[in-house]
């Protein structure tokens, strides 16, 4: 005891030492905002907790890995509820942006009277109001500002794929409303989801909220989903409410007309203007620097008041975008300039900040490109003039809020002055590297530490960032629009945070100079998670129409690829923060993938692999045993993270800086489970089916449990048709007219439906489906070929939880063999078998049979002419001459009888065979490669008899029974007649004619048809059986037990808990002591077989280490526990 005393004593002694430090503090003053400003600390204290999503006065840009929250009166708040902070990066961790805001400031001229300074805009308080100016442009009247209403004039916010599968609704509403993704409700999605809705469906285009404009009927009518796809068409559903392209947006509008607004910030009378904000963002992951970058468009109209002279004018005019960038902690950061890039930015002073520690994170950089400023006298439009900064606490120091000085110190600023003394007066700043004065400060590189730097002059502290741009004038009526970029990039340190930060900045250049026309990621198909004994199986191929919209995409340049699928350390975590378990890609030679990237061992941007293809085909599920995070076996009632992204490369060579589109992932939750009471375990996964088969066809169909979950019981049938794809139509028998026609608005001559390319004319495709209990699984009839040819046993679809792969087989010989001394070889002639000199009869001449009629033969050679039964020979059959235009000419003899194989492989029927010989004066009516005319030319044979090339004596396999070819002759013209196979044969080396008796086989390749049929059946997973939940009752348990003071389950030191196991839907779980003493009652009433005991009694208090009985009570029986208890010694701070 003597130590948990010494420890609560020095405990009591940090205490009160850190509040004599804090009251020391307080008795200086306030610090950090300017003379006239609160203490930092306690306005990052002043967070409001969001409590509604309709018609928000606040509202957050959260679409990708870098945040900014916004209220209706144009304040971009401290209002985080991670970090207290005006947005966080990474996502829920600290922040780099205190607070930030629009300036204008200029000289107010009425009736040709110089009125004086006047400066207005939104930095720790906002000179505006919610609400448009009521004004008649043409006229230039204003009636005053519009009344304010929520439904009006809340934060308008909408996202473009809000109803999009892929859209993780239960991590926006906890970011929105400040909670773990465990803790978000149903209400909560629910209400994330109607505000949207509502801002879709009411976007205030009228009033100059941006839209893109699709069905070229003027006004905004919102795209409404009709086909049900979770995605809205521009092209066939309506307009897109928000930035064009944009993935998420924001728009305020506010002014400045009642009196004492304008006043709020630094003094200034009101002089008339309407403000609108647009923030806008794009859905890309972190690992992609647009992922880290936010835009921001200000529109400035000058209205005017109601009062205002027609002849109101601003001169000598300055728009400011102002920041007070915290990197984590606000007393430890730095500034810096690029003029080069037009950038600002912050970044802080040491390799690490205690704001970002606690996550494991270096301190980001975070900056802010001026994109785009005002238009001057001369018609340029102007970037950033001028960068200055000011530090808290310090000579240079924030403008007096609320006050006309401040018009005054701001307006110096805007010039490039330092505050004080205040204009008319002006103080430059001078670079302390050259001694020249400047209007662009910190200019210096701090990565190498060469230039003018921060540091130089003032300690690290609280710094403020100035970019203006100007001068300009504007008249009464005119519209000024600024846009900026802010950008956040996270380094392996301080300093490569800033190299990093400029990399990131060429992208928000990059989209600027395209107009913001940019390629989105692909989306990702839903995943289906499968919790199973120690394994995990996620499925995000059963949905067929995300299948084929994702696998089809193609944005400026860019194609589809392939899927990457994670393990992350949590439901937060970033994919970089993960291990990547599989990527499956395109079969098409492209595999690893490079492009710029930051690199964590050097600090800079090098060109590295980042994406890690293998080249073997999609797949669209994984079967997971292993964790990847702690390197061990999955464990039941663990919670492990899992994501899953779609990737697209640059096809094309286009303008880009980057060459490769990741989609954000959506995490997906996964327990592995024993099966759950009442259920029985699923099939094996990846375990084979055995499957029976009908029909000719030689295809081997391949099923496979793939999600184990998700396969019911059931006798299944794979039944084949031809298959219109531009109709939907299907037939078992083809029409000579049942051919693909062009469709209107495609290719002439070849067009493509659901992502497969048919030529015009071509008969219609085979295609399957899979019935169950003879109903079809689904409404689907499969191809056997994809864009990039025929689908792999790998790229299989998934129908209802198995894997079917069906071949693609096409029609000719598979295979051939031989026995014995073969003396016979090929001529080739580009067939597929017998060294190119054997092919099927319908690729040679033609054949009148059907791919079906194929049947595998076998052809037995004699060694002589002496002992066949055709006067000596093995057969007989027809001959052609070649040079009398394949003329009959009888029939010949023949050194080889040919027969079909039975199906146990045993010769069975003898067939017919005909033969060629080249011409009149080199025919002798006997198949011998033209080697027996030595007996009638001696060694002078002519050369169109062609023995080079086995005498062109062309072989013939029909399947028409033996007959010694007597059905064949000039009418009935055996060439192109029932012929099986072609070969033409060569004489082999220099081995004699005759040399020995041989065999020959040939199997055939036979296609699938309608006549086909293969079944098989399953056994799926019995559930919710109630003899099943009866006999369970005995494996109820609890985990662990024992529990020594922690559990690898938990995440902190706070979280205790045990977990009860295999309980069913309802159960009542009653803890005693072992003297009968009540501790807590747990009521389960959940899906989940787990329920957990956070070891606290029904007062909340920590229960103390022993033994404890459990009762556990059922519907289908009782179970009584024992549990024993060790805590770890706790020291309470407050009793």
């Amino acid at each position: 005891m003597a130590y948990s005393g010494m420890h609560r004593g020095a405990t009591m002694y940090t205490n009160i030492y850190l509040r004599a430090f804090a009251l020391g503090l307080l008795l200086l003053g306030p610090i950090g905002l300017g003379a006239q400003a609160q203490d930092k600390a306690a306005l990052m204290k002043r967070t409001p907790a969001i409590t509604a999503a309709a018609h928000p006065s606040l509202s957050v840009l959260d679409v990708n890995n870098s945040t900014i929250w916004l209220r209706n009166n144009g304040k971009f708040d401290w209002v985080d509820p991670f970090s207290h902070v005006n947005g966080t990066m990474p996502k829920r961790t600290a922040g780099p942006v205190f607070a930030q805001g629009f300036v204008w400031g200029g000289v107010l001229y009425e009736n040709g009277v110089r009125q004086g300074v006047r400066v207005n805009g939104s930095t720790y308080e906002t000179g505006m109001d919610p609400g448009r100016v009521l004004w008649d442009p043409q006229t230039g009247v204003v009636t005053g500002p519009d009344a304010f209403s929520p439904e009006k004039y809340h934060v308008w916010r909408v996202h473009r794929r809000w109803k999009s599968r892929a859209f993780d609704v239960t991590a926006a509403a906890a970011y929105f409303f400040g909670k773990q993704p465990s803790e978000v409700t149903d209400a909560d999605r629910q209400a994330i989801l109607d505000q949207y809705e509502y801002d879709w469906n009411n976007w205030p285009a009228a009033w100059g909220a941006p839209y893109q404009e699709c069905n070229g009927t003027p006004g905004y009518q919102p795209a409404q989903d009709t086909n049900n796809d979770g995605e809205f068409d521009c092209a066939t559903e309506g307009d897109i409410p928000g930035y064009p392209g944009a993935d998420q947006t924001i728009w305020i509008v506010t002014n400045d007309l009642q009196p004492g607004t304008s006043e709020r910030s630094y003094g200034s009378p009101s002089v008339g203007m309407e403000y609108q904000f647009t923030l806008w963002a794009y859905d890309f992951p972190a690992t992609n620097p647009l992922g880290n970058i936010n835009f921001i468009r200000t529109r400035l109209i000058f209205t005017g008041r109601p009062d205002s002279p027609p002849d109101a004018r601003l001169d000598s005019m300055f728009v400011v975008w102002w920041t007070d960038p915290d990197v984590g902690n606000y007393s430890d950061d730095f500034a810096g300039s690029d003029t080069t890039l037009s950038l600002g930015y912050a970044y802080n002073a040491n390799p690490r900040d205690d704001q970002y520690e606690p996550f494991n994170l270096p301190p980001p950089a975070v900056g802010w490109d001026f994109l785009q400023g005002p238009v001057n006298a001369e018609g340029d439009t102007l970037g950033m003039t001028t960068f200055v900064y000011f530090a808290a606490g310090s000579d240079i120091s924030d403008p007096d809020l609320g006050e006309y000085s401040g018009t005054l110190q701001w307006f110096n600023l805007m010039r490039g002055y330092r505050p004080r003394p205040e204009y008319p007066a002006g103080d430059p700043f001078v670079d302390p590297t050259t001694g020249h004065i400047t209007k662009f400060a910190l200019t210096g590189d701090p990565v190498t530490g060469r230039g003018w730097v921060d540091g130089q002059q003032l300690p690290p502290g609280d710094r403020r960032l100035v970019l203006s741009s100007g001068p300009f004038a504007m008249q009464k009526g005119d519209t000024v629009d600024v846009v900026v970029g802010q950008i956040a990039a996270l380094g392996t340190n301080n300093l490569s945070s800033i190299s990093l930060l400029k990399y990131y900045d060429l992208f928000a250049q990059f989209a600027y100079d395209n107009n913001f026309v940019l390629p989105a990621p692909p989306n990702v198909p839903p995943v289906r998670v499968s919790e199973l004994d120690q394994q995990i199986v996620l499925d995000w191929g059963h949905n067929l129409e995300a299948v084929a919209q994702v696998e089809s995409y193609r944005n400026a340049g860019f194609v589809f690829e392939g899927y990457n699928v994670y393990q992350l350390p949590s439901p937060t975590a970033s994919i970089a923060e993960g291990v990547r378990l599989a990527t499956f890609d395109k079969k098409n030679l492209v595999t690893i993938v490079f492009d710029n990237a930051f690199d964590p061992q050097t600090g800079f941007v090098l060109e590295k692999p980042v994406q890690f293809g293998s080249d073997e085909g999609i797949k669209r599920y994984i079967s997971i045993t292993q964790d990847a995070i702690r390197q061990r076996p999955l464990s039941n009632g663990v919670t492990y993270y899992f994501a899953v992204t779609s990737y697209a490369v640059l096809a094309e060579d286009v303008d880009s800086p980057f060459r490769v589109l990741e989609s954000t992932p959506v995490v997906v939750a996964a327990v592995p489970q024993p099966p759950k009471p009442g259920s029985t375990a699923p099939p094996e996964a990846e375990s084979d089916v055995e499957i029976a088969h009908q029909g000719s066809s030689t295809a081997t169909i391949q099923v496979k449990i793939a999600n184990p979950a998700a396969v019911q019981t059931g006798n299944y049938k794979i039944e084949f048709a031809y298959y219109n794809p531009a109709t939907g139509e299907t037939k078992t028998q083809l029409d000579e007219d049942d051919v693909l026609t062009s469709v209107e608005g495609l290719f002439e001559h070849e067009y493509y439906s659901e992502g497969h390319r048919y030529n015009v004319g071509d008969p219609w495709p085979l295609r399957w489906r899979l019935l169950r209990n003879d109903q079809p699984v689904v409404n689907a009839w499969f191809p056997q070929i994809d864009p990039d040819g025929p689908v792999t046993a790998q790229e299989a679809p998934l129908v209802g939880g198995l894997q079917v792969y069906v071949p693609l087989v096409v029609a000719q010989i598979a295979n051939w063999t031989s026995e014995g001394e073969r003396w016979v070889t090929g001529v080739d002639f580009g067939g597929e078998a017998f060294f190119g000199g054997a092919t099927i009869g319908a690729h040679f001449f033609g054949s009148t049979l059907a791919a079906s009629d194929l049947e595998p033969v076998v052809l037995e050679f004699q060694g002589d002419t002496t002992s066949g039964p055709a006067d000596g020979w093995a057969s007989k059959g027809a001959v052609y001459i070649r040079g009398a235009g394949y003329a009959y000419a009888g029939t010949g003899y023949l050194p080889f009888a040919a027969y079909v194989l039975n199906p146990d492989g045993s010769k069975g029927r003898q067939v017919n065979v005909s033969f060629v010989e080249a011409t009149v004066a080199c025919s002798n009516m006997r198949w011998d490669m033209g080697l027996l005319l030595s007996n009638r030319f001696g060694d002078e044979i002519p050369e169109e008899c062609a023995l080079s090339l086995g005498g062109r004596e062309y072989i013939f396999i029909h399947k028409s029974d033996y007959d010694e070819g007597a059905s064949y002759n000039d009418d009935n013209f055996a060439p192109v007649a029932d012929v099986m196979y072609a070969i033409w044969p060569n004489r082999r080396g220099t081995r004699p004619y005759l040399q020995a008796p041989f065999k020959l086989y040939f199997y055939p390749a036979v296609p699938l048809s309608p006549g086909d049929q293969y079944t098989f059946s399953v056994q799926g997973a019995i559930t919710d059986d109630p003899e099943l939940k009866r006999q369970a009752v005995k494996d109820i348990n609890v985990f662990p037990n024992p529990y020594f003071g922690f559990s690898r389950l938990e995440t902190n030191r706070f979280q205790k808990f045990v977990t009860f196991t295999h309980l069913p839907e309802r159960a009542t779980i009653r803890i005693f002591t072992l003297a009968g003493i009540p501790v807590r009652v747990i009521e389960h009433d959940s899906p989940s077989q787990f329920e957990r005991w956070d070891l606290t009694n029904q007062d909340g208090i920590p229960v103390a280490s022993g033994i404890y009985l459990v009762h556990v009570d059922t519907p289908y029986g009782e179970k009584v526990l024992k549990l024993a208890i060790v805590q770890e010694e706790q020291i309470l701070q407050r009793y």
